[in-house]
């Protein structure tokens, strides 16, 4: 019997002629893949990958990608300075959720143009800070426990002293890309509401007025 043995060797660049031949003469305007029917051969071996990190809206084969290029419907550009820390952005998210509820691109469009301009970047630093927290915490910033949600959301209460007007932000923000719960969005939640009743009671909504006036003087004040 005959047995043979494989081996990998680093061979110098200027030696591995045959394999960098090609580098010179990259196409961006090119497209490579994985042949589907091998990637799901590889999925039903180990696991579904959360983010595609090399791809676009024409080859990516999960929900969640990264595209070289600026891409609306990517969750960041450029995998290489996105690998252990993807944060997705706001609206990209809220787009995969309703992706992975199966809705049309044209109703995800019809969707998405329901939030202003403004909603949309009131939601953007919220999201980014909720991102970088489940990064740091090991959680899903799409399907965290809601102990890990308020969690997140007491901590900018005690540790940044955030008023509740800015927490209820938080809250809206994350409810519109958590995956729900028994059916539930994860903002109407029994639990969360108590929660945020009991953030108003520690930090009530200051008034945005400095000063009152009595009514009464305002009016003979103005009389006379």
């Amino acid at each position: 019997m005959i047995r043979s043995w494989v081996t990998a060797t680093h061979i110098p660049g200027i030696l591995n002629v045959d394999a960098d031949t090609a580098s010179p003469q990259f196409n961006p305007r090119v497209e490579w893949t994985l042949d589907s029917q091998i990637f799901q051969k590889i999925v039903d071996l180990f696991y579904l990958p959360e983010v595609d990190l090399f791809a676009s809206r024409l080859t990516h084969q999960v929900e969640s990608y990264v595209s070289r290029f600026p891409d609306p419907r990517a969750i960041s550009v450029d995998a290489p300075s996105s690998v252990g820390n993807p944060q997705p952005g706001g609206m990209a998210s809220i787009r995969r959720r309703f992706e992975t509820a199966g809705f049309s691109p044209d109703v995800i469009e019809i969707l998405l143009s329901s939030w202003s301009e403004s909603t949309k970047k009131r939601y953007a630093g919220p999201w980014k800070a909720w991102a970088e927290w489940c990064t740091m915490s090991g959680w899903c910033p799409f399907s965290a426990p809601v102990t890990a949600v308020l969690s997140f959301l007491a901590s900018l209460l005690k540790e940044k002293d955030l008023e509740y007007r800015t927490i209820a932000v938080y809250r809206s923000t994350i409810s519109q890309t958590h995956d729900p719960i028994d059916s539930v969005p994860l903002g109407e939640l029994p639990i969360v509401s108590k929660f945020m009743k009991g953030v108003f009671r520690a930090k009530p909504p200051k008034p945005k007025y400095c000063s009152s006036w009595n009514l009464a003087k305002v009016l003979d004040f103005l009389r006379n």
